[in-house]
C-alpha cells in the first residue's frame, strides 16, 4: 500500500538555499532553465513580480551544502601563510600588497 507524501514539492518551483542570498528559504516559481557555461541556471519569479536568475548550486536542486565552515583560527593561519609567501616574492616590501 502506498501513502501520499506529507508535502508535494512541485517541479516548477524551487527553494533558494544559498546562506547569504536575500531570498534564502523562499519558494520561487521557475520560469525557465538555461545553460550558462557548464552550469545550469534557473530564471524564477519572485513574490514581488520581479525575475531573478539563480545558479543551481544556490537552490534545493543543487548539491547539498557542506556541513562545515572555516574557523577564525584557520583563517588567521592562512593569513600568516600568505604573508610569509608574499614576503618571499621578488620586489615585495613589508606592508606592500
Amino acid at each position: 500500500m502506498h501513502s501520499a507524501p506529507d508535502r508535494v514539492v512541485p517541479w516548477d518551483s524551487l527553494v533558494v538555499t544559498h546562506p547569504f542570498h536575500p531570498l534564502r528559504g523562499h519558494r520561487l516559481r521557475v520560469r525557465f532553465v538555461k545553460r550558462r557555461g557548464a552550469d545550469v541556471v534557473f530564471v524564477c519569479d519572485t513574490e514581488s513580480g520581479m525575475s531573478v536568475t539563480l545558479l543551481r548550486a544556490w537552490t534545493d536542486r543543487g548539491p547539498a551544502p557542506a556541513g562545515y565552515r572555516v574557523s577564525a583560527a584557520a583563517l588567521g593561519e592562512l593569513r600568516l601563510l600568505l604573508d610569509v609567501l608574499a614576503s618571499r616574492c621578488p620586489g615585495s616590501q613589508d606592508g606592500e600588497r
